[in-house]
């Protein structure tokens, strides 16, 4: 158990398996925090306020803390200002309940009783969890000694047969073994891979548009295509 601004059960059977509360507070089932202390206190001290419930030592001892000269100031600044009771003198009222408590304060025992028995209620939930309910007390203790149970290793991905490393590239790459090109490839070869000079047979005549490039008419039928890395083109004089 785990009691502190917040409140968490947690537990481990013999085998390494392991369960635990939310541990978000009451609204997610876990009751028995230093804030829900502060709120039992303040609620017991408005009780006796409105005669909802008997007198107890926290009255004048929350009127104190806070300052406020009167019960009645003192609530209505709470209910105003900090209805959640996040001031800074409110949030640890756990060493005051104590005191009345001891001082035989009947009230501050009851809260006490209260806490106690949400954090045993969530202790409980986690032993019926794991089924320890049955377990002699030693095993138990044995169980939460027990380290955990390593995570299993993740899954290895099979491989990939799509990323499977290609053939080096050549100058001239390869070639369907349906295409017979008429000619080897020419002239100075660098990089990569070029593409041979294939039916490259025509007439160069100024563009369409009137610019410097050229518009190339060849023997290639028209609908094929060729993607040309690098040409030359000579003129006749």
């Amino acid at each position: 158990m785990i009691a502190g601004t917040g409140t968490v059960a947690v537990g481990r059977d013999p085998v390494g398996n392991e369960f635990r509360t939310i541990g978000e507070g009451r609204t997610f089932g876990d009751f028995g925090d230093e804030f829900d202390v502060s709120e039992l206190a303040v609620a017991a001290v408005a009780d006796q306020y409105t005669g909802r419930g008997p007198a107890t030592m926290l009255t004048d001892m929350l009127c104190e803390r806070l300052g406020e000269s009167s019960v009645e100031a003192m609530l209505e600044r709470l209910a105003r200002f900090d209805p959640r009771f996040r001031a800074p003198e409110l949030q640890n009222l756990t060493p005051m309940v104590l005191a009345a408590t001891e001082a035989g304060d009947l009230v501050a025992r009851t809260v006490l009783e209260r806490i106690g028995e949400a954090l045993g209620e969530a202790a409980g939930v986690v032993a019926r969890r794991l089924n320890l309910s049955n377990l002699p007390v030693d095993a138990q203790q044995k169980a939460a000694q027990q380290p955990a149970a390593a995570p299993p290793p993740p899954p290895t991905a099979p491989a990939d047969p799509t990323k499977a490393p290609g053939a080096p590239t050549t100058a001239v790459g390869e070639r369907s073994p349906f295409v017979h090109p008429q000619r080897a490839p020419v002239g100075e070869i660098t990089g990569t891979s070029f593409t041979p000079h294939q039916d490259l047979e025509g007439t160069i005549t100024p563009n369409d548009f009137g610019g410097a490039g050229v518009a190339w008419f060849g023997t290639v039928p028209r609908g094929n295509s060729n993607v040309y890395s690098r040409f030359r083109i000579t003129y006749a004089q």
